[in-house]
């Protein structure tokens, strides 16, 4: 396993959040939960669904590679602002996000469910060698 993969989840998010020019107080806002909601899914005291993890991804407009690095961490490290480019004639504002459409939300779970089978998977055969 690749040293990527190996950092947790919080640590993942807390990223993605620095890269988006915000806070987990300004996360909090946007998502309209309490700051301590955010706290707790960064110390990894409870774990985001992955509802909240593709609302996430969506609010703060996340590039799919680097969705998948926060969902996985696999791949590669984002090391720079992570969201999509608005084009011109959106309304979306940081102060007013867009929540994700129907078909966005599903392609994240799909393909955070994916991720989930396939470790699945991979720990069977884990437990199946020992």
């Amino acid at each position: 396993m690749g040293k990527q993969s190996q950092i947790k989840l919080g640590d993942r998010l807390r990223r993605v959040i620095e890269i988006h020019d915000t806070s987990q107080r300004g996360l909090a806002k946007l998502m309209e939960v309490g700051p301590n909601q955010v706290s707790r899914w960064i110390s990894g005291a409870v774990a985001p669904s992955s509802i909240v993890m593709s609302d996430i991804i969506c609010i703060l407009r996340v590039k799919p590679d680097t969705a998948y690095w926060l969902i996985t961490g696999k791949g590669k490290k984002p090391a720079h602002r992570g969201y999509e480019d608005v084009d011109a004639e959106s309304e979306y504002t940081p102060e007013t996000p867009s929540r994700c459409s129907p078909e966005q939300m599903v392609s994240t779970l799909q393909k955070f469910n994916d991720h989930l089978q396939l470790e699945n998977a991979r720990l069977k055969s884990l437990v199946k060698k020992s």
